[in-house]
């Protein structure tokens, strides 16, 4: 009895350990678990790595996503830049084999550009996100970042003029009254400034 245990234990331990046998919602379970419950994101990131290899699908997008959320999230507490290269790493092959998380991937890939304070590269894949699915609901929230991007720096033109495209390209969008409002104070912030300097 005492073999066949220790059997039934090591085969737990490699499902548990590597992901073999588990549906993907087990797999995005225990990156969570290992991220909250035991605070061990390098263990979740490594889980991730090994988790999505034999998925397909929006699975697959899923987890290397939520595994690249996981590399930024230890960049953010190591500020080792060999977490970043992982987080691009598993955005890339969303991207290139052009699974359904492609804007997300574009999304956090100009999210974690904006904290490097790179803005031209920011901006670009803020914009990539949002033109793969332009009627989507979400293209209008990725394109919110750009105008987000400039309102952090107080660029207000370029704030007000971001704005404008969004609401002409994206009026669907859940935050559009919101956007409307950030122009409109822009607008009175760049209006101040000109009269101070006059």
């Amino acid at each position: 009895m005492n073999a066949r245990m220790a059997m039934l234990a090591v085969a737990l331990a490699f499902v548990l350990n590597c992901g073999g046998g588990m549906t993907p919602e087990a797999k995005l379970n225990r990156m969570h678990f290992l991220k909250t419950r035991k605070k061990d994101l390098v263990e979740a990131l490594k889980f991730s790595k090994e988790a999505y290899v034999d998925e397909t699908g929006d699975a697959r997008s899923r987890i290397l996503i939520a595994g690249a959320a996981t590399a930024f999230e230890l960049y953010g507490a190591t500020q080792q830049k060999s977490h970043l290269h992982e987080m691009f790493g598993l955005l890339n092959v969303v991207v290139n084999e052009n699974l359904s998380g492609a804007p997300e991937a574009y999304h956090m890939v100009a999210k974690a550009y904006d904290k490097l304070g790179h803005l031209d590269k920011a901006i670009q894949y803020a914009k990539k996100s949002a033109q793969i699915e332009p009627d989507s609901k979400r293209a209008g929230m990725y394109y919110l970042e750009v105008v987000n991007f400039y309102l952090a720096r107080q660029d207000h033109a370029k704030t007000i003029k971001e704005a404008e495209i969004l609401i002409a390209k994206y009026p669907d969008c859940p935050e559009i009254e919101r956007v409307k409002g950030l122009k409109a104070a822009s607008e009175q912030i760049l209006e101040g400034m000109l009269a101070v300097e006059e």
